[in-house]
């Protein structure tokens, strides 16, 4: 499933891609970009207020602010699986694919003690940025299973799903 969230969803489009979506960000999404991620096959989120109403095939219109309930909008209406999919393969600021980066790659790229400590270290061949699995990846996990899981755990033994 691929995704393009609007100006209004940038948390949203972010969190998408540390979960393994493959998320577009345009923050100057119009009526004939619509059409055109329509195409693409993606899925257009938006907060934005004239799709409240209309009902476009492959148009979500995000209901809420927060981004962990934003998050179980879409498990809630199976456009994502956050359990099953491939965690922090795509670069969270632009959307690419990472790849593994060898170690002279990441020299002087990377704190000292990621050198030493980290086998896989990841790196995005677009902005140039690296990833290695750290504390911030265990915030971002522990974020989710004390925000967003707990939820459905909850709506799913009330009957709300």
């Amino acid at each position: 499933m691929k995704f393009v969230a609007d100006r209004m969803l940038g948390r949203l489009a972010k969190w998408l891609r540390i979960l393994g979506y493959d998320t577009v960000y345009d923050r100057n999404m119009d009526a004939h970009s619509v059409l055109s991620y329509l195409k693409e096959g993606r899925i257009v989120l938006t907060r934005g207020r004239r799709f409240r109403k209309e009902r476009l095939q492959g148009v979500v219109w995000i209901q809420d602010d927060s981004v962990d309930r934003q998050i179980r909008q879409l498990m809630d209406e199976h456009l994502i699986d956050i359990e099953s999919k491939s965690k922090f393969l795509l670069c969270s600021r632009c959307n690419t694919k990472l790849l593994a980066a060898n170690h002279l790659e990441a020299e002087g790229h990377v704190p000292e003690y990621v050198m030493h400590s980290q086998k896989k270290i990841l790196w995005c061949p677009s902005c140039h940025r690296f990833y290695w699995s750290g504390t911030h990846q265990e915030r971002m996990r522990h974020y989710i299973r004390t925000h967003v899981l707990p939820a459905k755990e909850h709506q799913a033994s009330s009957g709300k799903e």
